[in-house]
């Protein structure tokens, strides 16, 4: 249910989707559903994976914001790290 979700994530298996205005549009969906259920929130995290391309991700009731992308192959000390940071949340 939409009222114990932490952090939403969208997976694709093709990098070319990892255009952040086409990106967005299904992760807002989610981050939109969240903060109407959580209505206590002030922001959601979320990520997405579109290939091997990650990128991060802030809603907040006014908008979003999205990283520059990474390749989760190259830089794998950073995929850790992000999800760590999730779980630790």
């Amino acid at each position: 249910h939409w009222s114990q979700i932490l952090v939403p994530g969208e997976l694709k298996s093709n990098p070319s989707a990892d255009i952040a205005p086409k990106a967005w549009l299904d992760l807002g969906t989610y981050a939109r559903e969240v903060l109407a259920t959580q209505d206590s929130r002030r922001f959601v995290l979320g990520f997405t994976i579109c290939g091997s391309l990650m990128r991060l991700w802030e809603f907040d009731r006014l908008g979003a914001i999205a990283s520059d992308q990474f390749d989760i192959n190259e830089d794998g000390l950073r995929l850790v790290s992000t999800i760590l940071g999730f779980l630790w949340m």
